[in-house]
């Protein structure tokens, strides 16, 4: 009896030898100590009216003021942190499931896997001749950077870049160029489409902008 088991378990051990141990585990579900290498993963978005960015004095609902108080609107996407890892083949001797190994890709800050696919901002009411009700106001928006860091250019030419690649930024503040002519009351709506194939609207504070 006991060769019969030995002729029938050898090759069940051998073949275990040769199977890799597979690594199951995911940046969703294990974070490998990958301190300082993270992405992001978009769930929605929120937006504020300010008036001062930097003292985070932002605007009411229904609040009135001019051009030159507004500081702009501040675009926040709603994000997941996962570290960026991948799973490590462990070629193992034993038939014993392998502990959770994971490789840390150094040195990327960005999203997971998004790209920027559309991002729009529409006036809810009638802005001046050229913008009517529904129609898009990215032509009348400065990009002014994002938490972080400081930048002024035009947000269709900054749309521009970050559609070349996965998305860099988790925010955004933009600043109105121009007072509305058609309607004192400005709200808008922000509209973005990713290649995941989700899409997230928000809409803002209506305010009074006076001439």
């Amino acid at each position: 009896m006991r060769t019969y088991k030995v002729f029938f378990l050898t090759p069940y051990f051998f073949i275990g030898i040769l199977i890799p141990a597979c690594d199951f585990s995911t940046e969703d579900d294990f974070d490998c100590n990958c301190s300082g290498s993270r992405c992001f993963n978009i769930r929605d978005l929120e937006i504020g009216a300010f008036s001062d960015f930097d003292n985070q004095t932002d605007i009411s609902d229904g609040q009135q003021l001019r051009l030159d108080d507004f500081a702009g609107y501040y675009i926040d996407y709603v994000v997941d942190y996962h570290a960026c890892a991948q799973p490590r083949q462990d070629w193992s001797l034993s038939l014993m499931m392998p502990a959770y190994a994971c490789s840390c890709i150094a040195g990327y800050d960005g999203s997971k896997n998004e790209e920027l696919v559309a991002f729009t901002v529409r006036t809810v009411n009638d802005f001046d001749a050229d913008h009517p009700a529904g129609s898009s106001i990215n032509d009348l928006f400065q990009y002014e950077g994002n938490f972080w860091d400081v930048e002024d250019i035009p947000l269709v030419d900054f749309l521009e870049e970050e559609q070349m690649d996965r998305m860099r930024f988790e925010d955004m503040r933009l600043r109105l160029l121009k007072a509305p002519e058609a309607d004192s009351l400005v709200q808008v709506e922000v509209q973005m489409e990713l290649s995941t194939g989700e899409s997230f609207q928000v809409l803002s504070p209506a305010i009074v902008i006076l001439p």
